[in-house]
C-alpha cells in the first residue's frame, strides 16, 4: 500500500459531541511520497481546557480566528477524497469525522498485533518512535504526529506483509 492519507486530529477529549476538533492535519502520499499537505486550526464552541493547551501548544487566543469544523468539512472530505486513511489511535479520531466513509489503518492496532512485548510501556506515538528509533514529533501538533504516523506505519509495514 502505497497511495494512502496520514490524518491526525487534535482533540479537546476523547467523545464528540462533548469534545471538539482543534486542529486537522492530513499528508497525501502517492507511490509512498509526499504529494499534498492539509493543516487547519478549528475554532471550538467553548474554549479550550487548560490543560488541553499544555498538551498541545494550541491555545484559545490562536483559535480565535480559526475556521469552525463545519466551515472546513467539505475541504477536508474533498481533500481525503476515498484514500485510504492512516492514523495512531485513528478508531478515536474517525469519530469526530462523522460523514466520513473512507477505509482506514490504525498503526495503534497493527502495533499491538506485531509488536506485543510493548504492553508494559505502552503503544503511544513516542512510545513507538523510541522503539523504532524514529524522532518523536517536537510538539502534539497535527501535521508533526501526522509525519510521525507515517514513519512508524512504514516500520510497521516491514514487520507485518500484510500492509506492504
Amino acid at each position: 500500500m502505497t497511495d494512502y492519507t496520514v490524518i491526525a486530529l487534535e482533540t479537546t477529549g476523547f467523545s464528540p459531541p462533548v469534545s471538539h476538533v482543534i486542529e486537522i492535519g492530513a499528508i497525501k502520499f502517492r507511490a509512498g511520497s509526499e504529494v499534498d499537505r492539509y493543516q487547519s486550526l478549528v475554532k471550538p464552541p467553548k474554549k479550550i481546557p487548560y490543560v488541553i493547551e499544555c498538551l498541545t501548544g494550541i491555545d484559545n487566543e490562536m483559535l480565535k480566528t480559526a475556521p469552525t469544523f463545519e466551515e472546513i468539512f467539505d475541504d477536508v472530505k474533498n481533500f481525503l477524497d476515498d484514500d485510504i486513511l492512516v492514523g495512531h489511535n485513528l478508531i478515536i479520531d474517525i469519530k469526530f469525522l462523522d460523514g466520513i466513509k473512507n477505509n482506514f489503518v490504525d498503526t495503534l492496532q497493527i502495533a499491538l498485533k506485531v509488536i506485543p512485548n510493548l504492553k508494559s510501556i505502552g503503544y503511544g506515538l513516542e512510545n513507538l518512535c523510541g522503539y523504532f528509533n524514529i524522532k518523536p514529533p517536537d510538539e502534539n501538533r497535527a501535521i508533526e504526529n501526522c509525519l510521525a504516523t507515517d514513519k512508524i506505519f512504514r516500520c510497521l509495514k516491514n514487520l507485518n506483509s500484510s500492509y506492504r
